[in-house]
């Protein structure tokens, strides 16, 4: 609640940003698969790789009380 008193004015010198990053194929993340014991492996249970990770987009962004940047 640090800011909690703080005016308008003090508000219009704040900038907030953030950034995202955007795979063009799969996520970083680990996945699973599970199947049932004796089941065979089906081509949807199958992850799709790209050599090299395929590549992805970061983006940024900021804005402010006069607007975006």
């Amino acid at each position: 609640m640090a800011h909690k008193d703080w005016t308008v004015d003090d508000w219009k010198r704040v900038v907030w940003s953030d950034e995202t990053k955007i795979n063009r194929f799969n996520s970083d993340g680990r996945t699973w698969t599970w199947i049932r014991s004796g089941e065979s492996l089906k081509s949807h249970h199958v992850k799709m790789t790209v050599k090299h990770g395929g590549g992805n987009i970061m983006l940024w962004s900021a804005t402010t009380y006069a607007g975006v940047g």
